[in-house]
């Protein structure tokens, strides 16, 4: 039935604005921090590539998305470790 199918698509898109209103909490939050200036904009990258990966899956989810990459959200992680190590260093090729 067609209401089936609206109520499915109403869910999805009410989870893909909650991923992205937690993006904007997440990114005004960042804005706030006094930590150095430098890894601010590496940090909103990550919480922006989880944000995306999580709308991915929504719409994988719904059949209306083929790219999406279970992995990718590990990779993404691993590079957030990378960005929390004191000894990270940013590096112009390839990272986030």
């Amino acid at each position: 039935p067609m209401g089936y199918y609206e109520s499915k698509e109403d869910k999805a898109l009410a989870k893909m604005a909650a991923t992205l209103t937690q993006l904007d909490q997440k990114l005004d939050r960042i804005d706030q921090l006094s930590a150095e200036e430098k890894k601010h904009p590496l940090e909103k990258r990550h919480a922006e590539r989880l944000a995306l990966h999580d709308i991915k899956r929504i719409l994988h989810d719904m059949h209306r998305y083929d790219h999406y990459c279970e992995e990718e959200q590990e990779e993404i992680e691993g590079q957030a470790m990378d960005l929390r190590s004191p000894y990270y260093q940013p590096s112009l090729e390839g990272g986030l």
